[in-house]
C-alpha cells in the first residue's frame, strides 16, 4: 500500500533534484539506520537490554536524520520519516525511563519497544526501496546519454 502511494506522490510531485551523491548518501544513511535498528531488535530478543543499546538507537535516530539532509525538500519521503524518527525516539525514550527508574524490562515495555522499532524499521525500508530505485533509474539514463553521444 505504501508503495502505491508512493506512486501516486512521484506523479503528483516535481523531480528530487538531489546529485547522485546526495541520493547515494541519503540511501546510505538508511541503510545504517536499519542495520542498527535491526541489530538492537535482535540484542532485545537476545535479552540485552542496557544504555549501550539506548546509544545504538540513538545512533540510528541520528542516521534517518542525516538522511533528512538531503530528503527534507521530498514530501512524500518526509511523510514518512518524520513518523519514523518518533518511533525511534520513543524506543529511545522508553529504554532510557526504564533504566533511570531501575524497573528493569517489563512485558508490556518490551512489546511497547520492540513495536515502536518495527514501525521504524516499516518506514525506513521502504524509502530504501524508493531512493535506491532512482540510483538505478539515473545510471541508466546517464548510460541512455552516453550511448546517443556516442551515435
Amino acid at each position: 500500500m505504501l508503495l502505491d502511494q508512493f506512486e501516486i506522490l512521484r506523479k503528483i510531485e516535481p523531480p528530487h533534484g538531489l546529485t547522485a551523491a546526495e541520493l547515494f548518501s541519503a540511501v546510505e544513511h538508511l541503510v545504517n539506520a536499519n542495520r542498527i535498528l535491526e541489530a538492537c531488535r535482535e540484542a532485545m530478543e537476545g535479552g540485552l537490554f542496557d544504555e549501550l543499546l539506548v546509544r545504538k538507537i540513538e545512533e540510528s535516530w541520528n542516521e534517518v536524520n542525516l538522511c533528512r539532509v538531503h530528503t527534507e525538500g521530498i514530501l512524500f519521503i518526509e511523510e514518512i520519516l518524520i513518523p519514523t524518527l518518533g518511533e525511534i525516539n520513543d524506543a529511545k525514550s522508553m529504554m532510557e525511563s526504564l533504566i533511570a527508574w531501575k524497573l528493569g524490562m517489563t512485558r508490556q515495555a518490551y512489546f511497547s519497544i520492540m513495536g515502536c522499532l518495527s514501525n521504524a524499521l516499516a518506514g525506513i525500508k521502504p524509502c530504501i526501496e524508493e531512493l535506491s530505485s532512482w540510483e538505478n533509474q539515473g545510471a541508466a539514463e546517464e548510460d541512455g546519454e552516453a550511448d546517443r553521444a556516442g551515435d
